[in-house]
């Protein structure tokens, strides 16, 4: 966890001509939201990003206590992702989408 958390690796990523016209500079922290989930992480801006996407390590943000070397450190991917059974195809996987908001 020592090299996560040295590199940064808990942040999500986003493009820099984006972070730039939304004020968000590398280091600062942002509210990640969309309609299922929202909380507070780093930015880590970059050029090694499509405009249109960003990326998030799905593997932090452990809830449980237990789980001893994830907990507290990012977000939980999951809490964002829509669950269920149904067809999720162009205009209806929109509830996946982001929204970050300088803090």
């Amino acid at each position: 966890m020592d090299i996560t958390k040295s590199y940064g690796l808990d942040r999500i990523w986003i493009n820099a001509e984006v972070a730039e016209r939304l004020g968000i500079a590398d280091g600062d922290e942002v509210i990640l939201s969309n309609t299922m989930a929202e909380g507070p992480i780093k930015v880590k801006v970059t050029e090694r990003i499509n405009p249109t996407a960003i990326y998030m390590p799905s593997h932090y943000g452990c809830k449980s206590p237990d789980q001893r070397t994830a907990y507290g450190v990012g977000l939980n991917f999951m809490g964002f992702v829509p669950h269920g059974t149904g067809l999720w195809l162009g205009h209806d996987a929109g509830d996946v989408g982001f929204r970050a908001e300088s803090r």
